[in-house]
């Protein structure tokens, strides 16, 4: 969701995510950005002609999160 963002722009929409977040509230978060990912996903799918090819429950320091999804990848 980031793409193409300026620094300032990216880093009001990451605190507006992690805010929703923060409040419980569910999101979709689509892509290819390990770090990004790892910053606000709980969970992370690898998807594959698509359909689920790996699922992984995400914990720890981000990264730690941002290695199991690299992890996760190079799997595919």
């Amino acid at each position: 969701p980031f793409a193409a963002l300026d620094i300032a722009s990216r880093e009001s929409i990451l605190k507006l995510l992690k805010e929703l977040k923060s409040k419980g509230k569910g999101m979709l978060l689509i892509s290819h950005d390990p770090l990004e990912a790892g910053e606000l996903a709980d969970r992370a799918l690898l998807l594959k002609a698509g359909r689920i090819h790996r699922d992984c429950l995400l914990s720890g320091t981000l990264e730690e999160r941002s290695s199991m999804i690299l992890k996760l990848l190079s799997q595919a």
